[in-house]
């Protein structure tokens, strides 16, 4: 049943919007996200102003406000800076037209040159912008996923989305490595879509593959039926065999990538990365072998819940997904930047999986919502840790959790 209450006048919701709107800038964004988070979670249903579905919406905005306002105030280092000379180099072009002749990612140089006219030039809203539009079809996807359009079972969406918000790793590639994150963000709000049966999800994938066209593979995947009758683990096999041919095909008969990329201008970038090797410094990160250490976790509860019971059609199409890219990304892996990129795209598939298989697994409610608090609160601590002490400088924690935004913003 729906939480709508017809006692409760639409004046009554604006004044509580608009509340939070006043309180997210006059008080304190973490204070306000936190404040309605606790509400959400712990009010009943019969009391809630808004239905839960907005409710939910809602949080989505708010947190993606919150992850664009910390975006914000990050230093110009990095590919932030090179993202930085590209955005005030739209001041040269006098009209649109002269960006026709611009093939790689049409649409992110398209897209930064209306947002640079739109904004006078002002790049920390252009950033704002672009982190609150990318998180906010994650959040959304997320939503699209995992609704239920059960009261009781609103739970494991918003500990999804709260995964997602302190997440740090995915949040600190949302100011560094722009195009990839906007793309990722664009496919999975189109592959929910389409989970939907809403045709308009082909827009989103013309979009994604037009910013970053390395959104082609999840694109291709997302494609792959999965056979109900046949199980997961057939699934996940015929996709590995799949991949696995296709990669030995093309070397067995040296495909001429420069021949067929002719054509296709904007593929240029990602066949080229196909054939050559590249060499990144660095050693690969404590977290990264955690997240391998994860990926392995995921694959063993999935097999067990294999064994045990009928996955659900939601967790095996997002798994086929997971181990489709996962696949790929070994076999390219002399070329570590593409295999690197790859590897980032199941940070996006990892909250939604982990709820999934975790509702799977505990059939009682409170150890479910324990299991959910545990994850939460070993996220949060990381992302506070890699916030105050990590390679990208912020706003001080202090100043994050005390002083107003409107304050910060005008400062800086």
């Amino acid at each position: 049943m729906s939480a709508f209450n017809p006692s409760i006048s639409s004046i009554s919701k604006i004044a509580f919007l608009f509340l939070l709107c006043i309180s997210f800038t006059l008080i304190n964004p973490v204070f306000t996200i936190l404040f309605y988070t606790i509400y959400l979670v712990s009010s009943k249903e019969r009391l809630n102003i808004l239905d839960t579905k907005t409710s939910l919406h809602i949080l989505a905005i708010g947190f993606a406000a919150f992850l664009g306002y910390i975006n914000v105030t990050k230093e110009l280092t990095s590919d932030l800076y090179v993202y930085y000379l590209d955005f005030i180099s739209h001041d040269s072009y006098s009209d649109a037209p002269q960006l026709i002749t611009i093939i790689k990612d049409p649409f992110f140089v398209y897209g930064t040159f209306l947002f640079n006219k739109l904004s006078a030039g002002n790049f920390k809203l252009y950033i704002f912008g672009i982190t609150f539009i990318s998180y906010l079809l994650l959040f959304l996807s997320y939503i699209n996923i995992l609704y239920d359009d059960s009261p009781r079972e609103k739970s494991h969406v918003i500990a999804s989305l709260i995964m997602l918000l302190l997440f740090f790793e995915l949040f600190s590639l949302s100011a560094h490595l722009i195009r990839y994150f906007l793309a990722g963000s664009l496919f999975f709000y189109g592959f929910s879509l389409k989970q939907l049966k809403k045709r308009f999800y082909v827009v989103f994938y013309l979009s994604a593959i037009l910013i970053h066209s390395s959104v082609a593979l999840l694109i291709l995947m997302s494609f792959v039926p999965y056979l109900h009758s046949r199980g997961l683990f057939f699934n996940l096999l015929l996709v590995i065999t799949a991949l696995l041919l296709g990669f030995f095909i093309s070397k067995i008969f040296n495909f001429n990538f420069g021949t067929f990329s002719q054509s296709l201008s904007f593929l240029d970038t990602p066949l080229d990365r196909i054939r050559h090797s590249y060499i990144i410094e660095g050693d690969v990160s404590v977290f990264q072998t955690f997240a391998a250490l994860v990926v392995c976790v995921i694959v063993l509860a999935i097999c067990y819940l294999e064994s045990k019971y009928q996955v659900a059609p939601r967790l095996a199409i997002l798994a086929q997904i997971f181990f489709g890219i996962l696949a790929f990304a070994i076999l390219v892996n002399e070329q570590l930047l593409l295999a690197r990129r790859l590897f980032y795209y199941l940070y996006f598939l990892m909250p939604p999986m982990i709820v999934l298989i975790a509702k799977q697994i505990f059939e009682k409610h409170s150890l479910r919502n324990l299991f959910y608090c545990s994850s939460i609160c070993i996220l949060l601590l990381r992302f506070i840790y890699k916030y105050a002490y990590g390679t990208f400088q912020y706003l001080p924690l202090h100043d994050l959790v005390v002083t107003p935004a409107i304050v910060v913003l005008l400062n800086g």
